[in-house]
């Protein structure tokens, strides 16, 4: 699940690793999320270190009445965006073109100027999801992992839900519920 819409995606900002509060919509969006996390019966909550993934899962997990470990870590944090980071898109598209600024922002090996490109954000993702996620499968826990859209993005490539080629049009919104059958290697939509 990505997190709640923040300030900066209000006004078209990228945030990358800076760390932004969710907006008011943002934190309704986590709140019109909880009927459906109630019925998956979550056990454990992986986030990254960033304020908008914690404050979406600290939502949940108060909304849910039940004692949840949450496990935050910078692994997950959102793609670093180099020179691109604070900037407004629509002063980015002028600055370069908006053909550029989008392979920057969504391309798997195209990379901002002292940013990560997707593969980057892949292998960081990729480590921590086999030291840390995998094994909660064994003991058929439901887990949530509360993070953002190029994180997400990164694990359906690394999960073979995607690859390098189809990831470059896949986006997930702000609050997006994305139900992950690894095994089957399939996914669907529990909230949109």
């Amino acid at each position: 699940m990505r997190h709640g819409e923040t300030l900066f995606n209000k006004m078209g900002v990228l945030a990358g690793w800076t760390n932004v509060p969710l907006s008011n919509l943002g934190k309704q969006q986590v709140f019109r999320t909880i009927p459906v996390l109630k019925s998956v019966n979550i056990q454990k909550i992986f986030t990254s270190d960033q304020q908008r993934s914690i404050e979406t899962a600290n939502i949940i997990k108060k909304e849910l009445q039940k004692d949840i470990p949450i496990i935050s870590s910078e692994a997950l944090k959102e793609r670093h965006y180099g020179i691109l980071t604070g900037k407004p898109k629509s002063e980015l598209n002028n600055l370069y073109s908006p053909q550029t600024v989008q392979s920057w922002r969504r391309g798997y090996y195209d990379r901002p100027p002292y940013g990560e490109n997707l593969h980057d954000v892949k292998m960081r993702v990729s480590n921590f999801y086999e030291a840390n996620i995998i094994h909660c499968f064994d003991n058929q826990q439901n887990i949530l992992v509360v993070s953002h859209s190029n994180t997400l993005r990164a694990l359906f490539v690394h999960l073979k839900l995607k690859d390098e080629n189809t990831i470059e049009k896949f986006d997930i919104n702000n609050c997006q519920i994305i139900k992950i059958d690894w095994k089957n290697c399939k996914f669907s939509y529990l909230m949109v």
